[in-house]
Order: structure tokens, then sequence, then C-alpha cells
């Protein structure tokens, strides 16, 4: 009896792990199937003679990927807010200084006058300077904002830990060769 029930025990366990490489295996050319119909219907948006060579993935973005991401710019967004405000005393200083020389520039005897314009032109070249770079600093604080805007918008969109698929697909679209990185959600669409 002993010798029965240990026989049964490995046809069990012979069985379960058969049937887990077959679901393993069902599961995969499914999910084969599902990105290669996307990047076919995404490459057809495009074209209309179509084969694929290859696909990878690349990259598997995670919730966790792209909570990591915020928190980076968040900490990036305060960091260039600090810095602006450094910037913007600069360009007040510079202003006033602009202001004094031209306060200086009307008390001065007429034959000394004329030497301040180029202190007047200078301190204006440093504080539009100045300008350009607070500029520049709000612009990549923008930038910071809407990558944290549509990262929250994807995580809130998915109930999976997986975001999206980074896939790097290689066909043949209309005769030309093309190399393309696709970004596919949880449900195998193009975002």
């Amino acid at each position: 009896m002993r010798k029965f029930d240990l026989k049964m025990s490995y046809l069990i366990v012979k069985i379960v792990i058969i049937l887990s490489i077959f679901c393993n295996i069902v599961s995969c050319s499914t999910e084969d199937r599902r990105i290669k119909n996307a990047l076919k219907e995404y490459a057809l948006q495009e074209g209309t003679k179509y084969k694929l060579d290859r696909y990878q993935i690349s990259e598997t973005i995670l919730k966790s990927n792209l909570e990591d991401s915020i928190r980076k710019h968040n900490t990036s967004i305060e960091v260039q807010k600090q810095i602006m405000s450094t910037d913007s005393l600069l360009l007040n200083n510079y202003i006033a200084q602009r202001e004094q020389c031209k306060k200086q520039q009307k008390d001065a005897p007429y034959y000394l006058a004329s030497s301040y314009n180029s202190l007047i032109r200078d301190w204006q070249r440093m504080a539009d300077e100045q300008e350009e770079k607070l500029s520049e600093r709000q612009s990549k604080i923008d930038d910071f904002n809407a990558d944290i805007e549509k990262w929250k918008s994807l995580i809130s969109y998915t109930e999976t830990p997986i975001v999206y698929y980074v896939i790097k697909a290689f066909y043949t679209l209309d005769g030309k060769y093309c190399e393309k990185t696709i970004l596919l959600n949880t449900e195998y669409k193009p975002l």
C-alpha cells in the first residue's frame, strides 16, 4: 500500500509539473501573440505593408519605478527653486546696481556722464543673463512637473504592479526597414 501511495505521489507531482509547464507555454504564446498584434496595429498607422522581423522587451516599468522617479523629480524641483531664489537675489542686485549707475550718471558732470554708459550696459547684460538662467530653471521645473503628472496618470490607470513595457521592434513597413521603441501598457495598447 505504501509503494502505491508513493508512486501516486510521484505521478501527481509529475502531472502538476507538466501542467505548469504547459500553462507557462500557453501564456507565453498568448502574450507573444498579443504583443505582435499590438505592434502590427501600431505600425499600420503609418503604412500598409508590414512584416515583423523581431521584437524584444527592453524594460518592464513598475509602479515602484515611477514612484521613485516622482520622488527624484520632486527633489530636483526643490533644488531648482532654491537655486532660483539665489538667482533672483543676484538679478535684483544687478538691477539695483544698474539703476544706481543711471542715477550717478545724471548727477555726474557732463564730461564724465558718457563713461557710465558702458557700466550701465554691463549691469544690463548681467541682468539679462540672470533672467535667462531663471527662465531656463523655470522651464526645467515645468518639464519635471509635466513628467510627474504623466507618471501619476499612468499609475492611476493601472491595476497591476506593472505599468508598461518598453518594447524595441524591428520590422519592415512599405519596403523600409524600421527600428522603433514602443511603449505598451499591460493591456498591450500603445501609450
